[in-house]
């Protein structure tokens, strides 16, 4: 708006334009991000046998680097990391093979990388706006420096006495746009 205002409207599209396809690659990326994630839900459901309700993002990482609730647990009570082993009647889950945990651990990641990108799209919009401000500043103080050398008022009096004016005043105002 400060650009439109400056009349320099022709640096400001620039932004605008910007600004709206980092939107539009946000609402995609997000979209994209939220159906990988639905898909590898979906199949951790189907091939490793997860019950999701109650499960956090942690959980959903472990089970990607791991066949089954036992080798998890097998390797946390060997690090003595013990409150990081789960409860096998709630958290069980078991892929037939390394096979079907990458392809998990794929879509996994798909949806992980798609999530953090939105963070980059989210700095880039607010590195667009300040970049946009920053100009209309530079425009709005360039148009108001010119509206001061335009506009102005000039007051002058006079003060004459002559044989045939006696004791004249006058009042003289101009004003310049």
């Amino acid at each position: 708006m400060g650009e439109l205002y400056a009349d320099g409207y022709s640096s400001g599209k620039y932004f605008t334009i910007a600004d709206a396809v980092l939107w539009g690659g946000l609402i995609g990326v997000s979209a994209y991000a939220k159906n990988q994630e639905d898909n590898y839900r979906a199949y951790a459901e189907t091939f490793g046998g997860v019950n999701l309700a109650g499960k956090d993002d942690k959980y959903f990482a472990d089970i990607s680097a791991y066949v089954d609730v036992y080798e998890y647990n097998h390797i946390k009570e060997l690090e003595r990391n013990l409150n990081d082993v789960y409860k096998e009647d709630t958290h069980y889950w078991k892929w037939s093979g390394q096979e079907q945990r990458s392809e998990y651990r794929r879509m996994w990641k798909s949806s992980e990388t798609a999530d953090n990108s939105t963070r980059f799209i989210v700095g880039a919009l607010i590195l667009n706006r300040v970049a946009s401000v920053v100009n209309a500043i530079r425009l709005v103080n360039k148009y108001n420096n010119n509206l001061k050398t335009e506009l102005g008022w000039d007051v002058s009096f006079n003060y004459s006495n002559t044989y045939s004016e006696r004791d004249k005043i006058s009042m003289n105002f101009k004003s310049t746009f």
